[in-house]
């Protein structure tokens, strides 16, 4: 959380391993955080996803390590 929270505050772009729900392996995505939102039990972060080219919605427990880029965006 604290590297998303780091990238949503320097607008920088994130590369995350994201491990979806019913799948075997987790794929990478370069996402642009913007918000977090809490629902008991898990945490939530919204993002625009470059990957897929929209927006998306993804569940922190599910995440794998994150890297911060260099890169930077305009929300």
């Amino acid at each position: 959380m604290r590297t998303l929270s780091e990238a949503a505050d320097k607008r920088l772009v994130v590369e995350i391993e994201y491990l979806k729900e019913g799948d075997e392996t987790p794929t990478t995505r370069a996402v642009e955080p913007y918000s977090f939102e809490r629902e008991l039990p898990v945490w939530r972060v919204h993002t625009w996803d470059r990957t897929a080219n929209g927006p998306r919605t993804y569940r922190l427990d599910r995440m794998r390590p994150a890297r911060l880029t260099d890169e930077q965006f305009e929300p």
